[in-house]
């Protein structure tokens, strides 16, 4: 890579870890990515390393303020601050949406009278959760992604029946906290989250950063990263992913979901927590925008973020253990990498096991029949086939802006890749056989009708 990788020591205030940083600096060079900031909480201590340069073309080095999108860890940030709302007795998670929202407007008119808060929070609303949202940068951009853009989604199941990933939820979640504080999302993110959490370094809007070291999304295609000069995420998706932040101060907002502070009780805050959901895959269920996931009796609560496969991050906290870590990269290598960092982190500071898995489980040609096809999850296809009892999936973008620019589209372009059973209906990539990536859904007559990957359910037709 070029240039070549490097890392740096931690910040004064943060401690430096020599074994963190040779893991990171291995793991990012062998998984493309270009620049990455890492931290760890870990016995009431703060580790941080950072690697590489902002821009493989005008390099400079990476440190704890780089600021990078979040992606859609910025829903968490979201949902803490309708929480505050419910702390606060001015709204509640079985409320009905449209009863403080009356304009909203669903093709599904009997899921627009029965869609909950809640059910915003948890990804149950049911309707298709994906789509290009571009409503300006003007003070009413979120509220017209509500007006504009819902009521062309297309319903996938009633509310409450099952959970597939929406990022349209969290935009109705976002414009709830406008109408019932009269501010913008923006201001009342500041408020109720950054403020009291003395989150200093964490943003909203491009011209905020302009002046500071921002670090550019890139594209990597056969080993060689490319900056892609581009805003990958519009003002009306901020309450679904448009935070910008630093390594330094997301361990803040881990110290703060772990310990407690200002923005919120410590009830509601573990409230958050807790599972509302129950998933057979990927994870153990999703709690109030945290999506949780049992580690061998490590108990986590997750979420990730990923702005069009440029910028992609991974923060995860277990409460139980005092621990927490954060990933933020400038690549598509970033999942990885926060996945890999995460395991050794947990393994090292918490002195776990190493995962182990179970064989896995013969793919039989009556089986692969059942789950070979196309599948529809709105923005793209997923393409399942089969071949020599091994299972493949494929990606294949569909529904996009005519003016999606070339280095997003090359950034998800991808060749099928290898999946294994590892349960019935579950399935984990054959190169990591101990994490589960997602399960096939039956309809009640035994008919394979869903592939959820990604937590989002794609629907056979």
């Amino acid at each position: 890579m070029n240039p070549a990788l490097a890392h740096r020591p931690a910040e004064p205030d943060l401690e430096a870890d020599a074994e963190l940083e040779q893991l990171v600096t291995a793991e990012a060079a062998r998984l493309g990515v270009p620049g990455a900031a890492v931290g760890v909480l870990a016995g009431g201590r703060a580790f941080a390393c950072s690697v590489g340069v902002t821009d493989v073309d005008h390099p400079r080095p990476v440190s704890a303020d780089t600021h990078f999108l979040i992606g859609s860890t910025t829903k968490t940030m979201t949902a803490t601050a309708v929480m505050s709302l419910v702390q606060e007795g001015l709204l509640s998670l079985d409320d009905c949406v449209i009863d403080h929202l009356p304009e909203l407007r669903l093709q599904d008119t009997a899921a627009a009278e029965q869609v909950t808060v809640g059910q915003l929070l948890d990804h149950t609303a049911g309707w298709r959760g994906d789509f290009d949202v571009s409503t300006g940068w003007g003070d009413d951009a979120v509220g017209r992604s509500v007006t504009e853009v819902l009521p062309a989604m297309r319903q996938l199941f009633a509310p409450g029946s099952m959970a597939s990933y929406n990022n349209l939820s969290f935009i109705i979640a976002g414009h709830l906290l406008e109408r019932l504080t009269g501010e913008t999302y923006a201001a009342v993110l500041q408020q109720r989250v950054l403020d009291p959490l003395g989150m200093t370094d964490t943003f909203l809007f491009p011209w905020e950063v302009a002046t500071r070291s921002m670090a550019a999304g890139h594209v990597v295609q056969n080993g060689v990263a490319t900056p892609a000069y581009t805003w990958p995420i519009s003002r009306g998706m901020g309450p679904a992913g448009g935070a910008i932040s630093t390594v330094r101060d997301q361990l803040r907002y881990a110290q703060f979901h772990i310990g407690g502070g200002a923005a919120l009780s410590d009830d509601v805050r573990m409230l958050m927590q807790q599972p509302r959901i129950a998933l057979p895959s990927t994870l153990s269920g999703i709690g109030i925008s945290w999506l949780l996931k049992d580690r061998n009796g490590v108990r986590m609560a997750t979420h990730g973020g990923n702005c069009s496969n440029l910028f992609v991050s991974g923060f995860a906290l277990a409460t139980d253990e005092n621990f927490a870590v954060t990933v933020l990269a400038n690549s598509s290598g970033g999942g990885a990498l926060s996945s890999s960092v995460t395991e050794w982190a947990v393994q090292h500071y918490l002195g776990k096991s190493p995962l182990t898995g179970e064989p896995p489980l013969p793919l039989t040609p009556e089986l692969s029949a059942q789950y070979v096809g196309h599948y529809d999850a709105g923005q793209w296809d997923l393409v399942v086939t089969a071949h020599d009892g091994k299972l493949f999936v494929q990606m294949q973008l569909t529904d996009v802006d005519p003016d999606t620019p070339e280095e997003i589209l090359a950034a998800f372009r991808s060749p099928p890749a290898e999946y294994v059973m590892i349960g019935p209906d579950v399935i984990a990539p054959a190169g990591n056989p101990t994490q589960s990536s997602g399960d096939f859904v039956r309809d009640p007559d035994g008919t394979v009708r869903w592939l959820r990957s990604g937590l989002r359910l794609a629907r056979r037709p």
